[in-house]
């Protein structure tokens, strides 16, 4: 179904508003209090005159026109019946743009409207201001200016919404102009017809010395006007020469002189032909966010024919409509070209050419005789500047250069993005029904510690063997690309499967993996690489890069080399996209719950603290794991609120917990992304303040990996926690990366010990020395250890007997709502007595 253009819209919401207040309120209306009648014919006829003897006012590149509109429709008004005030508005007006302004469709259209409408709002208006009393004295002039000057404010804003919704936003400082001397041009106006009203009611006979007035007043209209014009154009012509002048490349040289010409000749299109010896012409325009375009001339006919014969005769050719020459009209229009300009340049060492200037813009008309001259002024500077600035050969070369950067990495000269997913489609194009092509994305191994440590020139050493190895080792069918940073890609045009792709991949792998010598060093660069395949894993060129792109992550998190994109494994799904937003709402609806896991103290069997523990129950989904929406929060905005609502929720309880009698300790999960959060020290403390419940009664769990993520800062928030007094935590020790040196300098109150150590103690004497020694070590730094993952009495004996202070698991209590927890372990219960949670 075909849109409505918004101007059409606007125009037929106009009709039908006029129609409705002709078939209404306008219908009854009285007529005027007057002994005078003007016939309405008379009238049509100044209307008429009004629309031809209009007064063109441009401002910056849009124009205004200025009429004697305002003088028959007072005379209309005072004068003539509402009905026939509109029927002379219409009656004169439309063979005017018709016949005069050559206006057709939607324009006319539009401005019938826009007269009908003005007539019947004006006379309203008229009518309501005299509210029944005679047109003269004050209560006359006021009805009378009222009515027109707010016929002319709704003309205006009607008039400004239709460019508006046709060409985008108008300069508002030249809006405000025009509005300006519109409404001087108004009240002038109407002055000049409240004195013809005078007249014509006192002395008929002397009222044709108004014509003489309204004479005089054009004539000062076009003076001005004129006036206006040649000051506009001395100073866009001394602007002009002053912008080229600084202009010292070709290229800037080019785009200067289309820009200006086109602005300076309120043109829409500007185009700069050279033609050279021997070889075809080259033309020169500028695409639409305004910059040159250079492309040979490889088409003849009748326009190129009229550009070599103003070269020839070194004579501007105005080609205004009508248009004689149907060949050269018909190829014109081809070109969306209605009426133009063309004058010869010389642009030195054998090169000739034209610049072209073509559809006037605004309500003018064509192009005339002063316009002709200035474009020949304009031409003569052009033609000298192109010529010291040898724009041929920087044309040539620039086109050329381009093209090929367009489709190229600049620092290793392999097909950049647009290359690849070009040559992806193609190969999608070209296989079989039972054929399959691979893209293989590679990112590299550390890159950042070589940047880091030998500086940017040296990695991009680097990454410019990366590309001469990996194009010298792969076949010459294969595409090999940089897509940004330390990526590149590879395409497999033909593959028969999955094991051809990781054979490829492993021959990207070998190659990289040769010692490459930089600054006397010899470096060992690795890549993790990803596959997927087409059209199994789809046939878009993104989405295949962005599924290699999800299996390169997976190679790189599981240090495997080569991952194939699976499906299960991607963590980039529509279902992720989707919790995003679901994510967001249950933060703000408080729709998410915790979960509090009994921590026994093993020397007296007491329930001393509890681990909170965030669940989500979807709508739709039902139950999302912590292992799913937490990464997702994580790499978004959401880990901040989510952390927000864990800690308000968790130092609530322990606060009611606290007012029972149960004093317990509360452990929260602390994220890497909260922890490197700048005011998390005062946030804390305030919720601690709010909740008032000591500070020690809450103890934060971080990982390794998430200090070890930015050490220093974090250590430097981990001192800021310490000093505000509560209590801080490692998390799954073992499993990190971190150094003892790094565990010595950490604030922390306690290790907690990960279950992968604890579940087998019992059956493995290596994870049992593990365990007892991390305790020995836990104590003499003079730290508690907490061993998770406690699922049976025995490794729940073994762990007291090691020493370990506090222990949770499936086999002491599952985790549970914070009620239930407060019902089954009152004061005092003993860990001895707890029950199993199944």
């Amino acid at each position: 179904m075909r849109r409505i253009p918004p101007t059409l819209m606007l125009s037929l919401a106009m009709v039908a508003a006029t129609a409705g207040l002709l078939l209404g309120p306008v219908r009854s209306l009285p007529d005027p209090d007057s002994a005078f009648h003007l016939p309405w014919p008379v009238l049509a006829a100044l209307f008429a005159a009004s629309v031809v003897l209009r007064v063109h006012l441009q401002f910056r590149r849009e124009v205004h026109s200025v009429t004697l509109m305002e003088v028959p429709l007072v005379l209309g008004l005072h004068f003539v019946d509402p009905a026939g005030l509109v029927l002379a508005r219409l009656a004169g007006s439309v063979p005017a743009l018709v016949v005069h302004s050559r206006q057709r469709g939607r324009k006319l259209l539009f401005n019938v409207a826009l007269f009908a409408f003005e007539a019947c709002v004006a006379g309203l208006v008229f009518a309501w201001l005299l509210a029944g009393r005679a047109p003269d004295g004050t209560v006359g002039l006021v009805a009378t200016f009222g009515a027109v000057l707010s016929t002319d404010l709704l003309s205006a804003v009607l008039v400004i919404a239709a460019i508006s919704l046709q060409e985008g936003a108008l300069d508002r400082a030249a809006t405000r102009q025009a509005l300006a001397s519109g409404m001087v041009a108004a009240v002038t106006n109407t002055s000049l017809a409240l004195i013809t009203v005078a007249v014509v009611e006192a002395d008929r006979q002397v009222a044709w010395l108004l014509l003489i007035l309204a004479a005089v007043l054009f004539t000062a209209y076009r003076a001005y006007a004129s006036l206006r014009e040649q000051h506009e154009r001395l100073g866009r012509l001394h602007h002009f020469t002053r912008v080229v002048a600084r202009s010292e490349r070709s290229g800037a040289v080019a785009a200067t002189i289309l820009a200006q010409t086109q602005e300076l000749l309120r043109a829409g299109r500007a185009e700069l032909t050279l033609f050279r010896d021997g070889r075809n012409p080259l033309r020169t325009v500028l695409d639409l966010e305004g910059r040159p375009v250079t492309g040979p001339v490889t088409e003849t006919g009748p326009v190129t024919e009229i550009l070599r014969r103003a070269i020839t005769s070194e004579q501007a050719v105005l080609l205004a409509p009508p248009i004689g020459d149907k060949a050269l009209r018909q190829a014109l229009l081809d070109r969306g070209i209605t009426n133009a300009m063309i004058a010869p340049l010389r642009a030195g060492r054998g090169v000739d050419g034209t610049l072209l200037v073509a559809n006037r813009l605004g309500d003018v008309g064509a192009f005339g005789r002063q316009d002709l001259t200035l474009l020949q002024t304009l031409a003569g500077q052009a033609g000298g500047a192109l010529a010291r600035g040898q724009l041929v050969d920087d044309l040539r070369r620039a086109a050329a250069e381009r093209e090929y950067q367009a489709v190229h990495d600049p620092l290793t000269g392999l097909p950049n993005r647009t290359l690849f997913t070009e040559r992806v489609r193609q190969a999608a194009a070209a296989v079989g029904p039972a054929e399959r092509y691979a893209v293989l994305l590679i990112d590299l191994d550390r890159f950042k510690e070589i940047n880091d440590t030998l500086g940017h020139a040296s990695g991009d050493l680097v990454l410019r063997e990366v590309g001469v190895r990996l194009r010298a080792g792969l076949p010459e069918s294969h595409t090999v690309a940089r897509l940004g940073g330390d990526e590149f890609a590879v395409l497999v045009p033909a593959v028969p499967g999955w094991v051809a792709a990781v054979d490829v991949g492993r021959l990207v792998r070998a190659t990289l993996t040769q010692p490459l010598p930089i600054e006397q060093l010899e470096l060992e660069v690795a890549g993790s690489l990803g596959i997927a395949l087409g059209p199994e894993h789809g046939t878009d060129p993104d989405l295949l890069l962005q599924r290699a792109d999800v299996a390169m992550y997976q190679a790189k998190r599981d240090h495997t080399g080569i991952e194939i994109y699976s499906a299960e494994r991607d963590q980039y799904s529509p279902r992720r996209l989707a919790l995003v937003g679901a994510l967001r709402t249950a933060i703000e609806h408080r729709d998410l719950t915790l979960l509090y896991q009994p921590k026994v103290e093993l020397a007296s069997g007491r329930v001393v603290g509890a681990e909170a523990l965030l669940r989500w129950r979807h709508p739709e989904h039902g139950p999302i794991t912590p292992d799913e929406f937490i990464p997702i929060a994580e790499s978004t905005a959401l880990i901040q609120p989510l952390g927000q609502f864990v800690l308000e929720t968790a130092l609530d309880q322990a606060r009611r917990w606290d007012e029972a009698g149960q004093a317990l300790g509360l452990a929260v999960n602390l994220s890497v992304r909260n922890l490197l959060e700048p005011a998390l020290v005062e946030r804390v403390a305030g919720l601690v303040a709010r909740a008032g419940v000591a500070p020690d009664t809450l103890t934060l769990e971080i990982t390794e990996s998430g200090v070890m993520t930015n050490p220093e800062a974090a250590i430097a928030m981990l001192w800021g926690l310490r000093r505000i007094g509560v209590r801080l935590s490692v998390d799954d020790f073992g499993t990190g990366y971190s150094s003892l040196a790094y565990l010595k300098r950490f604030p922390i109150n306690e290790v907690k010990l990960d279950k992968s150590f604890v579940l087998n103690m019992t059956g493995d004497s290596d994870d049992a020395a593990i365990v007892r020694s991390t305790i020995e070590l836990a104590h003499s730094l003079g730290l508690q250890l907490v061993a998770e993952g406690v699922e049976d009495q025995e490794t729940l004996e073994l762990l007291a007997s090691f020493g370990c202070d506090l222990a949770q698991g499936y086999h002491l209590a599952r985790p549970m709502p914070a009620d239930e927890l407060v019902r089954r372990y009152p004061p005092q219960q003993v860990a001895r007595s707890i029950d199993r949670v199944d």
